[in-house]
């Protein structure tokens, strides 16, 4: 098991990403950068990676911040603890605001099932979550 939001388990995610065609499916017409920020409820740290879709296809995935994404996922570690135990859904989650979703809403809602199935490979590859978190 890698660390969760760590360059491996990104590295896993894009892998999972570009070997998914239902995503490929999902996601043909959007073109989008997307950046997660994931705030650590200890501290004032935060883990922090974006990733390009290009017409369906996973373009780019970096660890790090961006300062141009088109839409920007944030949320405290405890959410994303909560959405790798099973206990909500991770789209459920934006719907109720404990994850917060910046850029186009109705422009992203079109490709629903793209942002869905992007969460479901973020839930596929095992994570486990820092003691400190």
């Amino acid at each position: 098991m890698v660390l969760f939001g760590s360059e491996e388990w990104l590295k896993d995610v894009e892998n999972v990403l570009e070997k998914n065609e239902s995503f490929e499916r999902a996601a043909r017409g959007l073109t989008a950068t997307f950046h997660f920020v994931i705030q650590i409820t200890s501290s004032k740290e935060r883990i922090s990676f974006w990733l390009r879709i290009e017409d369906g296809k996973i373009a780019c995935v970096e660890y790090g911040g961006i300062e141009d994404a088109d839409y920007k996922i944030m949320g405290d570690i405890s959410i994303w603890k909560d959405i790798f135990s099973g206990k909500i859904d991770p789209i459920e989650a934006i719907m109720q605001k404990k994850l917060i979703l910046e850029g186009n809403i109705q422009a992203i809602m079109k490709h629903v099932r793209a942002l869905s199935l992007l969460m479901e490979a973020f839930l596929s590859v095992p994570a486990e979550f820092s003691t400190s978190d």
